[in-house]
């Protein structure tokens, strides 16, 4: 008995439905996925970017005046705050410490600590929730 063309364009349609719908929560679940890991590489980059670059600024700002740690560290924390404004992350979420030291030949060292609590937008990895910490130690350029 031979189905009429119809008939069989209609069940093949249907397959194709059936095979979507399966389909469908393997591949948004691939792409929560995809999102959720790209913005956790992304924070780590700029918070850890954030880090250096306030430990870099800290360092400078002494340059050509009296070394005093700090202003070294004033102007990393001020850095910090304003890098992470600038990528739309929460400034007033972040644990931000400084600390400097004098090393052995007498140059100064400072080192800033960045916390940052991170949230994925699916959380679809709850291991990477805790957070991100980023830590950076710079030596300046000038001896006290």
């Amino acid at each position: 008995m031979k189905l009429p063309s119809g008939a069989i364009r209609h069940a093949q349609r249907g397959a194709a439905m059936i095979e979507f719908a399966l389909s469908l929560p393997v591949i948004i679940l691939v792409i929560a996925g995809i999102v959720d890991l790209s913005s956790y590489l992304s924070a780590i980059y700029n918070i850890e970017r954030a880090c250096r670059d306030a430990a870099r600024v800290g360092a400078i700002t002494i340059d050509g005046t009296p070394p005093i740690g700090d202003d070294m560290q004033a102007a990393a924390v001020t850095h910090v705050t304003d890098v992470l404004s600038h990528i739309h992350l929460d400034p007033a979420r972040a644990r931000t410490a400084t600390s400097w030291q004098i090393g052995p030949q007498g140059y100064f060292y400072l080192t800033v600590s960045l916390d940052y609590p991170f949230t994925a937008p699916f959380g679809l990895f709850p291991h990477v929730d805790d957070g991100l910490s980023a830590s950076f130690t710079t030596m300046t350029l000038v001896q006290p």
